[in-house]
């Protein structure tokens, strides 16, 4: 895997679109087969990102797949949702342009582990073009243990590696 050079981050981290709301939890499933994305939610933990020495914000490291066949898109969408424990939520679209066969994106949450109780991140990613595999889903659940007052949440991309 190489790392993305810098205009393709510039422009990746330009095309997201962040929404704050406070809502409940949706849960969605869809099953595994060979024509869908396959998306995978490799961690998400707690930590200092911001380095304002509060352990409050929140990485979150996922990778999208494309399984084997002959797939002609160009346009992928990420769809994340963070939920605290109170039900209230964040979430982001980031939209991938071009092709890969695999992209892995840290996503950073700042300022968002504010409440004791178990935090759950979905991941929704469905491909657009004219044969394109179908959508992939995963979600999982943490634990962080920070309560207060840290700031104005903000999303951002952290890191993105693509083959």
């Amino acid at each position: 895997m190489k790392p993305m050079k810098p205009l393709v981050l510039a422009t990746v981290v330009a095309m997201v679109i962040v929404s704050l709301f406070t809502g409940g939890v949706q849960a969605t499933t869809a099953g595994d087969d060979n024509d869908s994305l396959v998306v995978s939610i490799d961690s998400a933990t707690y930590l200092d990102l911001d380095g304002d020495l509060a352990e409050d914000d929140i990485l979150t490291v996922f990778t999208i797949s494309v399984p084997h066949g002959d797939w002609v898109f160009q346009i992928t969408y990420a769809y994340c949702r963070l939920v605290l424990p109170s039900g209230s939520y964040f979430e982001c679209t980031i939209l991938i342009v071009g092709t890969y066969s695999t992209i892995t994106i840290g996503l950073g949450w700042y300022n968002t582990a504010v409440e004791s109780g178990w935090y759950h991140f979905g991941l929704y990613a469905w491909a657009n073009g004219p044969y394109a595999p179908g959508p992939g889903v995963c979600t999982t659940s943490f634990d962080p243990p920070t309560e207060g007052n840290p700031g104005p949440p903000v999303v951002e991309i952290v890191d993105v590696v693509y083959e």
